[in-house]
Parts: C-alpha cells; structure tokens; sequence
C-alpha cells in the first residue's frame, strides 16, 4: 500500500515539473528536467548575439582615450572650468601650498629654561603678573578694588562677622572680630591666595562676633576671588 501511495506521488510531481531554462550570453540550458517538452526556439535578437563582446571602439578604454576627452586639455576649454589653473595642458601647475612660508621659530623667546635652585632654596622665586604694559593705572586700580570686594565679602561670608580689608603700602591688612585664633588663620590664608597680595597683617580680634545682615549674607555667598586679567587690545 505505501509503496502504491509512493509511486503515484512519483507520477503527479514528474506531471508538474516544467522546463527550467535560461538566457545569458548565448544559447544554453540549465539543466535537465524529469520530463522535458519541446518547444520551438524564438528567434534570437541581433543584439543578444552580440551582447557582451568587445568591438574596440569603445570610450573608455585606455588606448582609446585621447587628450581631448578631459575637461581642460586647450585653452578654450579652461574658461568658466574651476579647476582651470590644475587643468592646463602645458607648463608648470602651481601647488595649493606653495605660497605658504613657514612660520619662525621662537623656541629661544618663549618656554626658556629656568635656572637651577640655588642651594640652600627648596623653592622657586614666586611668580609675579606684570601688567604694566598690558593696562594703565586706572584700570589696575579698578581691578584691585574690585578684588578687595570681593575677598572681603568672602572672608565676612566665612567668618560670619563684617571684615574689612584694605592695603597700607604693599602689605593687606584684615580689621574685624572673629570666633577663635583658627577663623583668623583660616581667613589670612585664604587671603594670601589672592593675586598680588604677598604680605598680609591679621588685625583680626578674638571676641564675641556681630553677625552681618541677611542682604549682605545673601550677596556674599555668591562671592568668589576675582583673578587680574589682562585686557583685550
């Protein structure tokens, strides 16, 4: 019985099988089906005879190329091209970096080599901003009251009591009543973080401290040291 069922599954799918065939370059066949048919050959177009095969008049290749089939090979093809100057037939093409020159060297004004620590020194001597030939007088003046402001509503702020801050020569001076002997070494050193202030005089007391107003709480916690900056010529 199965091997009944087998043999007609056989038969119904040798009935169903068609042809399978192909066309690339030429007359060929892929293949050869359970049950083939026969059916007239069409007629074959010219150009699928000859599909394929090089005649040697083609464009493109190399020894058919000419000098006149690139953009700019006369004179009277370099108008309106924007490759003009790259594209003549004759002469010398000038290269897009030729009329660069290369900067000068000042290696030997700039990063120069500090000397060596005399003996005895653990450090080196402190850097100093000069802007005398970057500002005026009026404007280092500006700058430095508005660095005072500023320290001196960041050293309030800390201390919780009003600080003063002014300048007596070339030494900083800080006047005003503080919790303990450590908030007064604590605002002398924030101090000296401050550019241009080098010598510092704690007039500082140790006493009972007056606190500041709000307002003037409230303005001082968005305090921060001012930096001297150069101007922008």
């Amino acid at each position: 019985m199965k091997m009944r069922l087998s043999l007609m599954v056989l038969m119904m799918v040798s009935l169903l099988v068609s042809d399978a065939e192909a066309q690339l370059f030429g007359e060929r066949s892929v293949g050869q089906p359970l049950s083939r048919r026969t059916r007239p050959q069409a007629a074959t177009p010219e150009a699928m005879e000859t599909a394929g095969t090089l005649e040697g008049d083609e464009r493109f290749l190399r020894e058919n190329r000419s000098r006149n089939d690139y953009v700019g090979s006369n004179r009277g093809s370099l108008q309106g091209f924007v490759g003009s100057e790259q594209a003549i037939g004759t002469g010398r093409v000038r290269t897009s970096v030729e009329s660069l020159r290369e900067p000068p060297n000042r290696a030997g004004q700039i990063n120069r080599p500090f000397p060596q620590i005399r003996p005895g020194e653990m450090y080196y001597p402190r850097l100093d901003i000069d802007v005398s030939d970057m500002a005026d007088a009026s404007y280092i003046s500006a700058v430095a009251l508005k660095r005072d402001a500023k320290l001196q509503s960041l050293l309030s702020q800390t201390a919780e009591s009003d600080i003063v801050v002014f300048h007596q020569g070339d030494r900083t001076v800080l006047r005003g009543i503080v919790a303990s002997e450590a908030m007064a070494e604590k605002l002398r050193i924030l101090a000296s973080f401050e550019p241009h202030i080098n010598n510092i005089e704690s007039q500082l007391v140790v006493g009972q401290i007056r606190a500041i107003n709000p307002e003037a709480r409230s303005h001082n916690r968005s305090a921060s040291p001012t930096w001297i900056t150069p101007p922008n010529f």
